[in-house]
Protein backbone atom coordinates (compact mmCIF):
# COMPACT_ATOMS: atom_id res chain seq x y z
CA UNK A 1 0.00 0.00 0.00
CA UNK A 2 1.48 3.61 -0.54
CA UNK A 3 2.60 5.86 1.91
CA UNK A 4 0.16 8.79 2.95
CA UNK A 5 0.64 11.68 1.05
CA UNK A 6 0.73 15.46 2.47
CA UNK A 7 0.18 18.41 0.37
CA UNK A 8 -0.02 21.64 0.85
CA UNK A 9 -0.17 24.41 -2.19
CA UNK A 10 2.08 27.09 -2.24
CA UNK A 11 5.75 27.66 -2.99
CA UNK A 12 6.75 24.53 -1.70
CA UNK A 13 4.79 21.44 -1.61
CA UNK A 14 6.43 18.04 0.11
CA UNK A 15 5.19 14.30 0.08
CA UNK A 16 5.90 12.05 2.26
CA UNK A 17 6.60 9.18 -0.57
CA UNK A 18 9.13 6.85 0.29
CA UNK A 19 10.26 3.39 -1.23
CA UNK A 20 12.65 0.88 -1.97
CA UNK A 21 13.57 -0.92 -4.56
CA UNK A 22 13.63 -5.22 -4.22
CA UNK A 23 17.42 -4.87 -4.25
CA UNK A 24 17.32 -2.69 -1.08
CA UNK A 25 18.17 0.53 -2.80
CA UNK A 26 16.18 3.25 -0.60
CA UNK A 27 14.81 6.96 -1.69
CA UNK A 28 13.00 9.62 0.07
CA UNK A 29 10.50 12.13 -2.47
CA UNK A 30 9.87 15.42 -1.60
CA UNK A 31 7.87 18.00 -4.11
CA UNK A 32 8.40 21.54 -4.78
CA UNK A 33 6.55 23.78 -7.42
CA UNK A 34 8.91 27.14 -8.24
CA UNK A 35 6.64 28.64 -10.37
CA UNK A 36 2.99 29.73 -11.06
CA UNK A 37 0.96 30.38 -13.57
CA UNK A 38 1.10 34.30 -14.84
CA UNK A 39 -2.49 33.89 -15.70
CA UNK A 40 -5.76 32.18 -16.15
CA UNK A 41 -5.05 32.29 -19.94
CA UNK A 42 -1.97 30.31 -20.20
CA UNK A 43 -0.38 28.05 -17.90
CA UNK A 44 3.53 26.99 -17.62
CA UNK A 45 3.54 23.05 -19.23
CA UNK A 46 6.30 20.98 -20.93
CA UNK A 47 8.90 21.54 -18.00
CA UNK A 48 11.92 19.29 -18.13
CA UNK A 49 15.13 19.88 -16.35
CA UNK A 50 19.09 19.07 -17.31
CA UNK A 51 22.20 19.53 -16.02
CA UNK A 52 25.75 21.17 -17.33
CA UNK A 53 28.15 19.20 -15.39
CA UNK A 54 31.51 19.67 -17.03
CA UNK A 55 34.39 16.63 -16.02
CA UNK A 56 31.02 15.32 -14.46
CA UNK A 57 30.73 17.06 -12.04
CA UNK A 58 27.92 19.52 -11.56
CA UNK A 59 27.64 22.70 -11.95
CA UNK A 60 24.20 24.05 -12.93
CA UNK A 61 20.57 22.68 -13.66
CA UNK A 62 18.43 24.36 -16.27
CA UNK A 63 14.85 23.96 -16.66
CA UNK A 64 13.17 24.49 -20.00
CA UNK A 65 9.50 25.61 -20.02
CA UNK A 66 6.52 26.95 -22.57
CA UNK A 67 3.29 28.67 -22.04
CA UNK A 68 0.72 27.64 -23.83
CA UNK A 69 -2.92 28.96 -24.13
CA UNK A 70 -6.01 27.51 -21.87
CA UNK A 71 -8.75 27.06 -24.69
CA UNK A 72 -6.14 25.92 -27.49
CA UNK A 73 -4.85 23.40 -29.62
CA UNK A 74 -1.24 23.31 -28.47
CA UNK A 75 -1.45 26.55 -29.03
CA UNK A 76 2.51 26.96 -27.97
CA UNK A 77 4.63 30.01 -27.01
CA UNK A 78 8.52 29.35 -27.05
CA UNK A 79 10.49 27.86 -25.11
CA UNK A 80 11.56 29.98 -21.46
CA UNK A 81 14.76 28.70 -19.55
CA UNK A 82 15.77 28.77 -16.02
CA UNK A 83 18.97 27.91 -14.39
CA UNK A 84 19.61 27.03 -10.92
CA UNK A 85 23.16 26.45 -8.50
CA UNK A 86 22.28 25.69 -5.82
CA UNK A 87 20.05 22.64 -6.80
CA UNK A 88 16.74 24.29 -6.75
CA UNK A 89 16.80 26.46 -4.01
CA UNK A 90 17.20 29.54 -5.32
CA UNK A 91 15.99 30.01 -9.33
CA UNK A 92 16.93 32.99 -12.07
CA UNK A 93 13.67 33.19 -14.48
CA UNK A 94 11.94 31.83 -16.32
CA UNK A 95 13.26 34.26 -19.12
CA UNK A 96 11.85 33.17 -22.76
CA UNK A 97 14.32 32.40 -25.05
CA UNK A 98 14.68 34.90 -28.19
CA UNK A 99 16.13 31.66 -30.22
CA UNK A 100 13.89 29.04 -28.95
CA UNK A 101 10.52 31.38 -30.39
CA UNK A 102 8.11 31.51 -32.78
CA UNK A 103 9.26 32.43 -35.80
CA UNK A 104 7.59 33.00 -39.62
CA UNK A 105 6.72 29.96 -41.77
CA UNK A 106 5.05 29.94 -44.84
CA UNK A 107 1.28 30.21 -46.06
CA UNK A 108 0.96 32.72 -42.89
CA UNK A 109 1.82 30.06 -40.20
CA UNK A 110 4.58 30.53 -37.41
CA UNK A 111 6.69 27.87 -35.96
CA UNK A 112 7.70 27.25 -32.83
CA UNK A 113 10.29 24.46 -31.23
CA UNK A 114 7.99 22.40 -28.16
CA UNK A 115 8.17 18.75 -26.72
CA UNK A 116 11.76 19.68 -25.77
CA UNK A 117 14.44 17.86 -23.29
CA UNK A 118 17.67 18.75 -22.33
CA UNK A 119 20.26 16.45 -22.25
CA UNK A 120 24.33 17.07 -21.52
CA UNK A 121 26.67 15.88 -23.46
CA UNK A 122 29.42 14.64 -22.06
CA UNK A 123 32.01 14.84 -25.15
CA UNK A 124 31.25 17.95 -26.39
CA UNK A 125 30.63 19.38 -22.86
CA UNK A 126 27.12 21.11 -23.78
CA UNK A 127 23.54 20.61 -22.86
CA UNK A 128 21.70 20.17 -25.95
CA UNK A 129 17.97 20.38 -26.65
CA UNK A 130 15.87 18.40 -29.10
CA UNK A 131 12.11 17.66 -29.47
CA UNK A 132 9.97 18.91 -32.44
CA UNK A 133 8.79 21.97 -34.68
CA UNK A 134 5.04 22.71 -34.65
CA UNK A 135 3.56 25.00 -37.20
CA UNK A 136 0.90 27.07 -35.99
CA UNK A 137 -2.33 28.95 -37.21
CA UNK A 138 -3.00 31.58 -34.51
CA UNK A 139 -6.08 32.60 -36.68
CA UNK A 140 -7.73 28.77 -35.64
CA UNK A 141 -5.98 28.87 -32.12
CA UNK A 142 -4.22 25.53 -33.15
CA UNK A 143 -1.41 23.88 -34.78
CA UNK A 144 -1.67 22.30 -38.44
CA UNK A 145 -0.54 19.22 -39.36
CA UNK A 146 1.78 19.55 -42.09
CA UNK A 147 4.48 17.81 -41.24
CA UNK A 148 7.24 18.04 -38.39
CA UNK A 149 10.65 17.82 -37.92
CA UNK A 150 13.78 17.11 -34.96
CA UNK A 151 14.55 20.64 -33.38
CA UNK A 152 17.70 21.32 -31.38
CA UNK A 153 19.78 23.91 -30.07
CA UNK A 154 22.36 24.53 -27.51
CA UNK A 155 23.05 26.35 -24.38
CA UNK A 156 25.63 28.37 -23.43
CA UNK A 157 26.61 28.14 -20.31
CA UNK A 158 28.67 31.36 -19.87
CA UNK A 159 25.54 33.40 -20.93
CA UNK A 160 22.85 31.17 -19.33
CA UNK A 161 20.77 31.18 -22.92
CA UNK A 162 19.66 28.34 -25.66
CA UNK A 163 21.01 29.28 -29.17
CA UNK A 164 18.89 29.81 -32.34
CA UNK A 165 17.10 26.29 -32.40
CA UNK A 166 17.84 24.37 -35.81
CA UNK A 167 16.69 20.97 -37.38
CA UNK A 168 17.78 17.34 -37.91
CA UNK A 169 18.29 16.56 -41.79
CA UNK A 170 17.07 13.41 -42.53
CA UNK A 171 17.38 11.12 -45.74
CA UNK A 172 14.83 12.62 -48.28
CA UNK A 173 12.15 10.02 -47.96
CA UNK A 174 8.83 10.25 -47.88
CA UNK A 175 8.50 8.83 -44.91
CA UNK A 176 10.20 10.99 -43.28
CA UNK A 177 8.01 13.98 -43.88
CA UNK A 178 6.69 13.88 -40.43
CA UNK A 179 9.87 12.76 -38.21
CA UNK A 180 10.45 14.15 -34.63
CA UNK A 181 11.46 13.70 -31.46
CA UNK A 182 9.27 14.34 -29.68
CA UNK A 183 9.03 14.33 -25.44
CA UNK A 184 12.12 11.98 -25.81
CA UNK A 185 14.80 10.34 -23.42
CA UNK A 186 17.85 10.10 -25.99
CA UNK A 187 21.13 8.19 -25.14
CA UNK A 188 25.15 9.25 -25.62
CA UNK A 189 27.15 5.88 -26.50
CA UNK A 190 30.95 5.96 -25.03
CA UNK A 191 32.99 7.48 -27.93
CA UNK A 192 30.11 9.97 -28.30
CA UNK A 193 27.53 9.37 -30.57
CA UNK A 194 23.77 9.82 -30.11
CA UNK A 195 21.11 7.52 -30.05
CA UNK A 196 17.94 9.90 -30.21
CA UNK A 197 14.65 8.05 -30.89
CA UNK A 198 12.13 9.47 -33.06
CA UNK A 199 8.42 9.06 -34.50
CA UNK A 200 8.05 9.19 -37.98
CA UNK A 201 5.35 8.74 -41.03
CA UNK A 202 4.15 9.85 -44.60
CA UNK A 203 2.16 13.00 -44.68
CA UNK A 204 -1.50 12.17 -45.93
CA UNK A 205 -0.69 8.72 -46.38
CA UNK A 206 -1.99 7.56 -42.53
CA UNK A 207 -1.67 8.73 -39.09
CA UNK A 208 -0.16 6.10 -38.10
CA UNK A 209 3.49 6.35 -36.44
CA UNK A 210 6.41 4.36 -36.74
CA UNK A 211 9.61 4.67 -33.76
CA UNK A 212 12.97 4.00 -34.70
CA UNK A 213 16.19 5.11 -33.15
CA UNK A 214 18.62 7.23 -34.72
CA UNK A 215 22.45 7.57 -34.44
CA UNK A 216 23.51 11.22 -34.43
CA UNK A 217 26.79 12.74 -34.03
CA UNK A 218 27.05 15.79 -32.00
CA UNK A 219 30.02 18.13 -32.36
CA UNK A 220 29.12 20.81 -29.82
CA UNK A 221 27.09 22.93 -32.53
CA UNK A 222 25.56 20.49 -35.24
CA UNK A 223 23.48 17.33 -34.76
CA UNK A 224 24.11 15.18 -37.93
CA UNK A 225 22.27 11.90 -39.31
CA UNK A 226 24.06 8.85 -39.47
CA UNK A 227 22.01 5.79 -39.64
CA UNK A 228 18.98 4.54 -37.76
CA UNK A 229 17.49 0.60 -36.73
CA UNK A 230 14.78 -1.25 -37.24
CA UNK A 231 11.19 -0.12 -37.69
CA UNK A 232 8.71 -0.75 -34.75
CA UNK A 233 5.13 -0.53 -35.80
CA UNK A 234 1.85 -1.12 -34.10
CA UNK A 235 -1.11 -1.11 -36.47
CA UNK A 236 -3.23 -0.01 -33.73
CA UNK A 237 -4.87 3.71 -33.65
CA UNK A 238 -1.71 5.88 -33.94
CA UNK A 239 1.31 3.43 -33.65
CA UNK A 240 3.87 4.45 -31.54
CA UNK A 241 4.64 7.93 -30.46
CA UNK A 242 6.78 9.88 -28.05
CA UNK A 243 9.77 6.87 -27.17
CA UNK A 244 12.40 7.18 -24.73
CA UNK A 245 15.61 5.10 -24.49
CA UNK A 246 18.15 4.42 -21.72
CA UNK A 247 20.53 1.91 -21.34
CA UNK A 248 21.03 -0.08 -17.96
CA UNK A 249 23.91 -2.84 -17.67
CA UNK A 250 24.60 -4.58 -21.45
CA UNK A 251 21.19 -3.95 -22.57
CA UNK A 252 19.09 -1.17 -24.16
CA UNK A 253 15.46 -0.25 -23.38
CA UNK A 254 12.48 1.42 -24.97
CA UNK A 255 9.17 2.29 -23.97
CA UNK A 256 6.54 3.12 -26.09
CA UNK A 257 3.57 5.27 -26.21
CA UNK A 258 0.05 3.93 -27.89
CA UNK A 259 -3.55 5.21 -28.17
CA UNK A 260 -4.98 1.90 -26.22
CA UNK A 261 -1.70 1.21 -24.36
CA UNK A 262 2.04 1.35 -23.18
CA UNK A 263 4.61 -1.07 -24.62
CA UNK A 264 8.34 -1.81 -24.21
CA UNK A 265 11.58 -3.28 -26.52
CA UNK A 266 14.62 -4.10 -25.99
CA UNK A 267 18.09 -4.21 -27.65
CA UNK A 268 22.00 -5.22 -27.22
CA UNK A 269 23.02 -2.35 -30.07
CA UNK A 270 20.41 0.10 -29.27
CA UNK A 271 19.78 0.12 -32.71
CA UNK A 272 17.66 -2.58 -33.64
CA UNK A 273 15.08 -3.94 -30.85
CA UNK A 274 13.08 -7.13 -30.47
CA UNK A 275 9.35 -6.80 -31.13
CA UNK A 276 7.47 -5.00 -28.24
CA UNK A 277 5.72 -5.86 -25.67
CA UNK A 278 2.90 -4.39 -23.53
CA UNK A 279 3.82 -3.34 -20.07
CA UNK A 280 2.32 -5.41 -17.07
CA UNK A 281 2.75 -5.56 -13.56
CA UNK A 282 4.43 -8.42 -11.78
CA UNK A 283 1.38 -10.12 -11.19
CA UNK A 284 -0.17 -10.14 -15.13
CA UNK A 285 -2.64 -7.22 -14.64
CA UNK A 286 -1.75 -4.34 -17.60
CA UNK A 287 -0.14 -1.32 -16.89
CA UNK A 288 -3.35 0.91 -17.42
CA UNK A 289 -1.46 3.75 -19.12
CA UNK A 290 -2.92 4.88 -22.72
CA UNK A 291 -2.24 8.07 -24.91
CA UNK A 292 0.79 8.99 -22.90
CA UNK A 293 4.14 9.12 -22.39
CA UNK A 294 6.34 7.14 -19.97
CA UNK A 295 10.11 7.98 -18.89
CA UNK A 296 13.08 5.86 -17.52
CA UNK A 297 14.64 6.69 -13.90
CA UNK A 298 18.30 5.12 -14.31
CA UNK A 299 19.60 3.99 -11.01
CA UNK A 300 22.79 2.77 -11.80
CA UNK A 301 21.84 -0.44 -9.32
CA UNK A 302 18.24 -0.70 -10.11
CA UNK A 303 15.99 0.68 -13.33
CA UNK A 304 12.35 1.94 -12.46
CA UNK A 305 9.84 3.59 -14.78
CA UNK A 306 8.21 7.03 -14.24
CA UNK A 307 4.92 6.55 -15.49
CA UNK A 308 0.77 7.66 -15.52
CA UNK A 309 -2.20 5.39 -15.12
CA UNK A 310 -5.84 4.63 -14.86
CA UNK A 311 -7.12 4.46 -11.08
CA UNK A 312 -10.14 4.56 -9.14
CA UNK A 313 -9.42 8.20 -8.19
CA UNK A 314 -8.19 9.68 -10.99
CA UNK A 315 -11.08 8.96 -14.08
CA UNK A 316 -11.88 13.08 -13.72
CA UNK A 317 -7.92 13.85 -15.01
CA UNK A 318 -7.51 14.45 -18.35
CA UNK A 319 -5.93 10.58 -20.06
CA UNK A 320 -5.91 9.65 -16.06
CA UNK A 321 -2.48 11.77 -16.39
CA UNK A 322 -2.02 12.74 -12.35
CA UNK A 323 -0.77 11.08 -9.86
CA UNK A 324 2.57 10.53 -12.25
CA UNK A 325 3.94 7.04 -10.53
CA UNK A 326 6.97 5.13 -10.35
CA UNK A 327 7.79 1.23 -10.51
CA UNK A 328 10.97 -0.91 -10.34
CA UNK A 329 11.84 -2.82 -13.90
CA UNK A 330 12.04 -6.64 -12.69
CA UNK A 331 14.70 -7.45 -15.76
CA UNK A 332 14.15 -10.87 -15.83
CA UNK A 333 10.51 -10.75 -17.02
CA UNK A 334 10.24 -7.32 -18.50
CA UNK A 335 7.51 -6.31 -16.14
CA UNK A 336 6.88 -3.39 -13.23
CA UNK A 337 7.11 -4.47 -9.61
CA UNK A 338 3.83 -3.43 -8.04
CA UNK A 339 5.04 -3.62 -4.52
CA UNK A 340 7.37 -0.82 -5.33
CA UNK A 341 5.17 1.50 -6.99
CA UNK A 342 5.54 4.80 -5.52
CA UNK A 343 3.64 8.23 -6.49
CA UNK A 344 5.89 11.17 -7.48
CA UNK A 345 3.29 14.01 -8.54
CA UNK A 346 0.68 13.79 -6.70
CA UNK A 347 -3.08 14.64 -8.10
CA UNK A 348 -4.09 18.06 -7.59
CA UNK A 349 -8.13 18.61 -8.60
CA UNK A 350 -8.31 17.38 -12.33
CA UNK A 351 -4.86 18.90 -13.26
CA UNK A 352 -2.74 16.78 -15.62
CA UNK A 353 1.29 15.99 -15.28
CA UNK A 354 1.16 14.06 -18.26
CA UNK A 355 3.95 15.85 -19.86
CA UNK A 356 7.11 15.36 -17.56
CA UNK A 357 10.74 14.82 -17.99
CA UNK A 358 13.20 13.08 -16.05
CA UNK A 359 16.64 13.76 -15.29
CA UNK A 360 19.56 12.56 -13.38
CA UNK A 361 21.04 16.03 -11.38
CA UNK A 362 23.41 14.44 -9.47
CA UNK A 363 24.75 11.08 -7.61
CA UNK A 364 22.19 11.93 -4.83
CA UNK A 365 19.39 13.14 -6.49
CA UNK A 366 17.16 12.60 -10.14
CA UNK A 367 14.33 15.02 -10.69
CA UNK A 368 10.47 14.09 -12.33
CA UNK A 369 9.56 17.67 -13.16
CA UNK A 370 6.10 18.77 -14.82
CA UNK A 371 3.74 21.17 -15.86
CA UNK A 372 0.67 21.31 -13.90
CA UNK A 373 -2.24 21.43 -16.55
CA UNK A 374 -4.47 23.98 -16.42
CA UNK A 375 -3.43 26.11 -13.17
CA UNK A 376 -5.23 29.10 -12.55
CA UNK A 377 -2.65 32.32 -12.08
CA UNK A 378 -0.68 32.17 -8.72
CA UNK A 379 -1.24 28.79 -8.65
CA UNK A 380 1.87 26.19 -8.61
CA UNK A 381 2.41 25.64 -12.35
CA UNK A 382 5.56 24.07 -12.82
CA UNK A 383 6.36 21.25 -9.98
CA UNK A 384 9.83 19.48 -9.49
CA UNK A 385 9.58 16.01 -8.06
CA UNK A 386 13.18 15.09 -5.71
CA UNK A 387 13.79 11.43 -5.63
CA UNK A 388 16.48 11.35 -3.15
CA UNK A 389 18.84 8.62 -2.97
CA UNK A 390 20.41 6.39 0.22
CA UNK A 391 23.25 4.76 -2.43
CA UNK A 392 25.01 7.08 -4.96
CA UNK A 393 23.83 7.09 -8.70
CA UNK A 394 27.11 6.25 -10.34
CA UNK A 395 25.42 6.92 -13.68
CA UNK A 396 24.79 10.71 -12.58
CA UNK A 397 27.17 13.64 -12.58
CA UNK A 398 29.26 14.10 -9.00
CA UNK A 399 27.52 16.19 -6.56
CA UNK A 400 29.80 19.33 -5.58
CA UNK A 401 29.35 22.14 -3.30
CA UNK A 402 27.23 24.36 -5.05
CA UNK A 403 27.98 28.18 -5.57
Amino acid sequence: MLPPIELTLGPLLVTASCGEAREGLGYRVTVESPVAAPSDQRYWFQARAGVVAPNHQLAEVVLTAQLIERDSNHLYHGVASMWSRDLGKTWHGPTLQAGLDRREAEKGLREVPADMTPLWHRKSGKLLLTGVTFLLNEQHNGFVDVGSSTAYSVYDATTQTWGEYQTLEMPAEKQFEYARAGCSQAWELPAGDLLLPIYFRELGASDNHAVTVVRCRFDGQTLTYLERGNDLKLPIKRGFVEPSLTQFRERFYLTLRNDDGAYWAISSDGLNFCPPQRWRFDDGTPLGSANTQQHWVTHSEALYLAYTRDHADNNEVFRNRAPVWMAQVDLETGTLIRSTETILLPKVGTSEFGNFGVCHVDENETWVTAGRGGAQSGEPSIYIAKIQWTRPNRLAPRSKQML
